[in-house]
């Protein structure tokens, strides 16, 4: 009786965010920014000791561009695990173009979160500690 009571919740409960998700979107808003992302000269690290140590609800990224003279940054990213929002986190900054929206929409079908469940934990962001 007990399994019958948690099924409806357990359902209704949204999944997290994959890494590789993550990554698409911040390949999406690289492509949207001009960089060709297919490219071997555009980089993208995982950072995962902002992640571990810091900031564990969302996924890190550092993305660079190898040119002529150096390997230059191209930005900083963050992903929430929970929400498919992207942060240029030392900015502070949301990411929000049209056409990012319609991959995240996707992915937050995909993980089964709801409008309010999305507005509820959109609020926190990267760059603050809640």
């Amino acid at each position: 009786l007990a399994l019958l009571t948690l099924c409806p919740l357990l359902l209704a409960s949204p999944k997290r965010l994959t890494r590789e998700q993550a990554r698409q979107l911040v390949l999406k808003v690289l492509e949207l920014e001009g960089y060709p992302t297919m490219a071997p000269k555009l980089e993208l690290h995982d950072n995962e000791i902002m992640e571990k140590e810091y900031l564990p609800d969302f996924y890190f990224f550092d993305s660079y561009y190898d040119t002529e003279t150096r390997l230059a940054a191209t930005g900083h990213w963050a992903v929430s695990k929970k929400t498919a929002d992207v942060w240029e986190w030392m900015l502070c900054r949301k990411l929000g173009p049209r056409a990012l929206r319609s991959h995240q929409e996707s992915i937050r079908k995909q993980i089964r979160l709801s409008t309010e469940q999305y507005h509820r934990l959109s609020k926190k962001a990267p760059c603050r500690k809640d």
